[in-house]
């Protein structure tokens, strides 16, 4: 398996939102959204993510790469410091160890603040930096 990383391309999008949303309606840290308001809350907070320039990248199939493997959410605070807002990688890989997740974090060049407490993301900041400035999840909710 040749894996390549990709910044997003619109065509991703769908898959991006339905990893996205629904891994993290399991979270407990998902908060207290109703569930007839819990897709529109987070899809709209997620697109404010990428409307303010946030990079998705994607871990993609190097001779497919519309074969997604995985993703990251990331951006830089105005300040200069690095945010890890999601990493998903797809079940099937991350038991398989594929080190999707090392590949996704390349482009994070010190520890990072987080927004969104997934154990996806905590587990590759640890791997690759063993801890993160922090969980600072009003990043995300800046405009």
């Amino acid at each position: 398996m040749a894996m390549v990383l990709r910044i997003m391309v619109p065509a991703d999008m769908p898959c991006v939102m339905d990893n996205w949303l629904k891994s993290w309606r399991k979270s407990r840290y998902a908060g207290v959204v109703t569930n007839n308001q819990y897709y529109s809350v987070y899809r709209s907070t997620i697109e404010s993510l990428v409307g303010r320039g946030a990079i998705i990248e994607v871990a993609c199939d190097s001779d497919k790469p519309d074969r997604i493997y995985g993703w990251i959410c990331r951006e830089v605070t105005p300040d200069g410091f690095p945010v890890v807002h999601y990493l998903y990688v797809k079940d099937i890989w991350l038991k398989a160890n594929y080190d999707v997740d090392s590949l996704l974090m390349t482009n994070i060049a010190t520890p990072p603040f987080y927004t969104f407490k997934y154990s996806q993301v905590e587990d590759a900041i640890e791997k690759k930096f063993k801890k993160a400035k922090g969980w600072v999840p009003e990043i995300a909710r800046r405009r």
